[in-house]
């Protein structure tokens, strides 16, 4: 006798929008696409940055071929900053780095146009 046992995982759900029928991209979608359009349209480093012991530091740290450092922090389309996320930024624009907060794909070449040679 075989006992069949149907699981449902309800976070998959949410995350493929099963219950809204919201389009809206992932986070995770939406940074591989940023990271492969970037590197590609500008010839450019897209690496994940990782401050261990600071938190709220941006998701990516993008250096252009002139040598200018751009941050990117990617959120899900509608997400905002958190307010440690915010005071990061802050702390970064004061020193004259540029941040950017990518959400959608309409973002990404906002990005690519400013920086495009």
């Amino acid at each position: 006798m075989y006992i069949y046992v149907l699981t449902f995982d309800i976070r998959y759900a949410r995350e493929k929008s099963l219950f809204t029928g919201d389009k809206k991209m992932l986070e995770r979608d939406l940074e591989h696409k940023f990271k492969k359009e970037v590197q590609k349209r500008l010839n450019a480093f897209v690496w994940k940055f990782v401050s261990p012991g600071i938190a709220g530091v941006p998701d990516r740290l993008v250096i252009l071929p002139n040598g200018r450092c751009i941050f990117a922090e990617l959120k899900k389309e509608g997400e905002t900053l958190r307010p440690l996320q915010l005071y990061r930024r802050q702390q970064l624009q004061k020193m004259g780095m540029a941040v950017w907060v990518i959400d959608s794909n309409e973002k990404i070449r906002e990005f690519i146009n400013a920086y495009k040679v």
